[in-house]
C-alpha cells in the first residue's frame, strides 16, 4: 500500500469515522509491504501483509475464512508485532475451508481466467459464440472512458483483479479498487503498477472513507451478492453531490442455501435509485441485456446477461 494513501482513509470500527496513520515495519519505495494502519481515537489497528491493507471491523473473523493464507502471513510476516497480531487471530479458527473468491477456493481460477490478458482464445466457446471473456469489461470501460474521462476520484467496488481499475486509472486523477478477497488485491496490485491507483481490502458496505468523497463509483455484477439497499444507500453517502455511478448487475438473487428468489429487476433497481436520490441517465433507463461469460473449466460456462446503469446523484 502506498504509505501517502493512509490520509485518505477513516476508521471504521464502531463507527468512529476518525483519520487512520500508517506504521511501517517494511518498505519498499513508497510502498508499505508490512505494517499496521492505526486509530489513535478508538485504537483499532488495521494490518498491512505482502502490500497489501485489510481494512475490516473483525480481522479474526475475516482470517477464520482464509486460514491457509493466514498460514501464509505468519510464516512471510517479519516483525514480531505483527507475528503477535496474527497469532492472536489464528485462535480464533473453527474451519479448514477457504473463502470461496481466494486462492484454492473454488471461484479464484475461473475469475483469474478471465480477467487474463495472457489467455488463449477458447476455441471450443468460440463455436457457440464471438464473445470473448474480456468483452464485457472491455465495453464498459470504454463506456466509462467516454462518458467520465477527467473526472477526479473513482472507486471500483468489487474490483476483482482490477482489470477495469487499472483503465480507469489511464483516464481519472486517481482510482480506489476495493473487494473482499486478499487474492484478488494481491493479484490487482501485481498487474497494475501505477502511481494513481491503490487497492485495498474491505468490505463494500463499510469502506474506510469520508462521506461526498467520489466523483465516480463503479460496481460491476455485485448487486446480487450483497444487499442492494445498503449498498445504493452507501454508494450515496460516498458521492459528491452530482457525482455519477455505474452499475451492472445479472439480478441472479439466491437464499441461504442457492436456490433463486425474486428481489430486484431492472424496473425496481431504477426506482430504488429514483427513491434514494439519484436520476437514471436517459441513455439507461431501459433494462439493457449485455453478454456476462465466466468460465468454470474447459467444459463448463455460465452466461448471464447483464443491466447497464448509469445514475446521477442529485440531491
Amino acid at each position: 500500500m502506498k504509505n501517502s494513501v493512509a490520509e485518505e482513509l477513516i476508521c471504521i470500527t464502531k463507527g468512529c469515522g476518525s483519520n487512520i496513520e500508517i506504521e511501517c515495519s517494511r518498505n519498499s519505495y513508497d510502498d508499505c509491504i508490512e505494517g499496521f494502519l492505526h486509530c489513535k481515537d478508538c485504537r483499532a489497528l488495521y494490518p498491512v501483509l505482502d502490500g497489501v491493507a485489510i481494512i475490516v471491523d473483525d480481522f479474526a473473523g475475516y482470517a477464520s475464512e482464509r486460514p491457509k493464507i493466514l498460514g501464509r502471513w505468519l510464516v512471510g510476516s517479519k516483525s514480531t508485532a505483527m507475528k503477535e497480531f496474527l497469532k492472536e487471530s489464528a485462535r480464533c479458527i473453527k474451519t479448514t475451508s477457504e473463502n470461496r473468491y481466494e486462492e484454492g477456493g473454488v471461484w479464484f481460477l475461473p475469475y483469474l481466467a478471465m480477467h487474463s490478458s495472457r489467455s488463449k482464445v477458447d476455441k471450443h466457446f468460440a463455436k457457440i459464440t464471438k464473445q470473448d471473456f474480456r468483452s464485457f469489461y472491455r465495453n464498459v470501460t470504454e463506456l466509462i472512458a467516454h462518458r467520465f474521462a477527467g473526472e477526479r476520484v473513482c472507486l471500483e467496488m468489487g474490483c476483482a483483479v482490477g482489470t477495469i481499475t487499472k483503465e480507469l486509472a489511464e483516464k481519472i486523477d486517481f482510482v480506489f479498487g476495493v473487494d473482499q478477497s486478499f487474492s484478488f488485491i494481491k493479484e490487482a496490485r501485481k498487474r497494475s503498477r501505477v502511481s494513481n491507483a491503490e487497492f485495498l481490502v474491505a468490505n463494500s458496505l463499510r469502506l474506510p472513507f469520508a462521506t461526498s468523497k467520489f466523483n465516480l463509483i463503479v460496481s460491476l455484477n455485485m448487486i446480487d451478492l450483497v444487499d442492494p439497499d445498503k449498498l445504493i444507500a452507501n454508494i450515496r453517502s460516498l458521492l459528491a453531490t452530482g457525482g455519477n455511478v455505474v452499475l451492472t448487475d445479472p439480478y441472479d438473487f439466491r437464499d441461504d442455501k442457492g436456490n433463486p428468489r425474486t428481489l430486484y429487476n431492472g424496473k425496481s433497481l431504477r426506482k430504488l435509485l429514483r427513491n434514494t436520490g439519484f436520476s437514471v441517465d436517459p441513455s439507461t433507463s431501459h433494462e439493457s441485456f449485455i453478454p456476462w461469460i465466466l468460465r468454470i473449466n474447459n467444459r463448463a460456462y455460465i452466461v448471464y446477461f447483464t443491466d447497464l446503469i448509469i445514475a446521477k446523484k442529485s440531491r
